[in-house]
């Protein structure tokens, strides 16, 4: 019981820095990486410009009920060139931060 609000309250009140936090954060720019990308026939792909001498692979497939959605997912890791179908990226700049998936929606082909 809050004597404050003459009621029940499930939460505390959010004071006014937590607001302004809130706010910056849901305003702020999100950090968007745009880079062109080659498509194999066998369901993989590899970055071409864009990230300078670092080299994205990995695979993709088109997926939904309606096949309009393109899933992507980068390995940092694979077995080498000699193997088939491998994949791995290399790039003096590789991070961790660069083993992600993207799934997002085919507008226009």
């Amino acid at each position: 019981w809050s004597i404050k609000y003459n009621k029940f309250v499930d939460a505390k009140p959010k004071t006014d820095e937590q607001k302004e936090w809130e706010e910056k954060q849901k305003n702020a720019p999100i950090p968007i990486k745009t880079f062109e990308v080659d498509l194999f026939a066998n369901n993989t792909f590899q970055t071409v410009t864009g990230l300078g001498d670092t080299i994205l692979r990995g695979k993709w497939s088109i997926v939904g009920d309606m096949r309009d959605q393109l899933w992507m997912k980068v390995w940092r890791f694979g077995f080498g060139r000699a193997v088939s179908g491998s994949t791995y990226s290399e790039g003096s700049t590789l991070s961790q931060q660069d083993d992600v998936a993207y799934w997002g929606k085919i507008y226009e082909v």
